[in-house]
């Protein structure tokens, strides 16, 4: 698994501005609180996680630090793709610090195609912030994709707490996104 970029993205509250430039069908979805898998699963055609990789790994620089991880620690990084009728919607990448692998999150190792949210939003959890921002073509947080996009893509990125142990999810959206909900 390749490492993550070095160099700090420009995060912003997608409430204050954040979302200039988005177009409007995506502005709802960067904001939704909610699990993003359960809202993919009610829009038209079969939803399916495609899990890429998952391994221990040492997070970037920026990853560490929104985690308060100390440089050079390890974590748990789930990389998916989150397919709605077969095309790729949504890239996922998880980081879970080695220490928060317990209680509940202690399954994660063994998700497999099964969605992050129904872990992330079951008793106990809740979303601690929520941010966004465009990646470029290029971005090394895209690089797990298999076909990364040519073009810039939005993303948003939330930290989680449950059970008090904290994880990073990032989600950019692809440029295949339909977003039709039901």
């Amino acid at each position: 698994m390749s490492e993550p970029p070095r160099t700090p993205h420009r995060w912003l509250d997608p409430r204050r501005s954040g979302l200039q430039g988005a177009p409007p069908r995506l502005r709802e979805w960067l904001c939704h609180s909610g699990s993003l898998s359960h809202r993919l699963e009610r829009c038209p055609g079969p939803f399916r996680v495609r899990l890429l990789r998952q391994g221990l790994v040492r997070p970037s620089r920026e990853e560490a630090r929104f985690l308060a991880l100390r440089n050079g620690q390890w974590a748990w990084v789930r990389e998916s793709l989150l397919e709605v009728g077969g095309n790729p919607w949504v890239f996922a990448r998880s980081v879970i610090p080695v220490r928060s692998r317990q209680g509940p999150l202690r399954r994660l190792p063994r998700l497999g195609h099964q969605p992050l949210g129904e872990l992330l939003f079951g008793d106990g959890g809740s979303r601690q912030s929520l941010e966004v921002c465009r990646l470029r073509p290029g971005d090394p947080l895209l690089q797990g994709m298999p076909d990364p996009p040519p073009q810039p893509v939005w993303c948003r990125r939330s930290g989680f707490r449950r059970h008090g142990c904290r994880l990073l999810v990032l989600e950019a959206f692809l440029p295949g996104f339909g977003g039709a909900v039901r």
